[in-house]
């Protein structure tokens, strides 16, 4: 019983430890894309189906038919970034019509994450399964937008490991609207990923609280370094979040407590 707590902090700074190398390979991912288009960063193909912050892993857009091909394979930040990390593709697998991405597991999700469980739709599986999500206020933008590259977050870890490549901040946006949306007056949501009704115990952070006894998450920087973050020490301008341009929304000086008091509070993106 004594060595009990000794031996589950060892664990846990173990997994933190394999997630932050995890994190460090999926940057050096990240540089070579932005490498290979010209300093544009990946982004989310709108899937009607989900949204434009939360892309399938698998099928295609919409679904092929015999009469009727697919307009576009679905794509999202997790599946650009997996040909610098070994993926695959496998045809006709199960749960889809189309193609898919065989995710590497090992370096796609932490060993502290949990499966979600409390909806089919986004239980994780063989050829999706990932903890990490991606920063939406990158999308359609460059790195050249940005800053200041040593203090802008573009991934970070949750709780839950989905069948879905999610980002946090999103746009509020739909699907139909997105891709010519005016990024001067986006507004972005959920920097701190907030959710009721998902099991008990489990119902408050769902980001950034997987290491330290759900105080602290890994998080990836554009220049390419991670580090482990206490989820009260983060801000919504560490995600290039600034105030919003509606009253009584967002400040960029935002802790946790407020995304608690309102969920839905919306930001303005702080770019160059």
């Amino acid at each position: 019983s004594i060595l009990l707590p000794s031996l589950g902090r060892i664990r846990d700074q173990a997994a933190a430890t394999k997630c932050l190398a995890n994190m460090k390979q999926i940057g050096t991912a990240f540089t070579m894309y932005v490498n290979d288009n010209k300093g544009a960063m990946p982004y989310v193909v709108p899937d009607n189906f989900w949204k434009p912050w939360s892309a399938r892993f698998y099928g295609s857009d919409p679904a092929p038919t015999a009469t009727a091909p697919a307009a576009h394979q679905i794509n999202n930040v997790h599946r650009h970034l997996m040909k610098y990390l070994g993926g695959q593709i496998r045809n006709s697998p199960p749960q889809t019509n189309g193609n898919l991405v065989t995710l590497n597991s090992q370096i796609y999700r932490c060993p502290s994450a949990v499966d979600y469980v409390f909806s089919v739709d986004y239980r994780p599986f063989e050829f999706s399964n990932t903890n990490y999500t991606f920063n939406g206020v990158m999308m359609r933008r460059k790195t050249t937008d940005i800053r200041k590259s040593a203090a802008f977050i573009i991934a970070s870890e949750g709780r839950y490991a989905w069948s879905v490549s999610a980002m946090r901040p999103y746009p509020v946006a739909n699907a139909a609207t997105w891709p010519t949306a005016d990024l001067s007056t986006l507004e972005y949501r959920q920097w701190i990923w907030h959710e009721s009704g998902v099991g008990a115990g489990f119902n408050r952070i769902l980001n950034l609280t997987l290491h330290r006894k759900n105080e602290a998450g890994n998080v990836l920087y554009l220049d390419g370094h991670a580090a482990t973050r206490d989820y009260r020490d983060v801000r919504a301008s560490d995600f290039g979040l600034t105030d919003s341009a509606n009253p009584g929304q967002g400040l960029e000086r935002d802790t946790f407590a407020q995304i608690l008091a309102d969920p839905i509070r919306t930001y303005r993106a702080k770019l160059r």
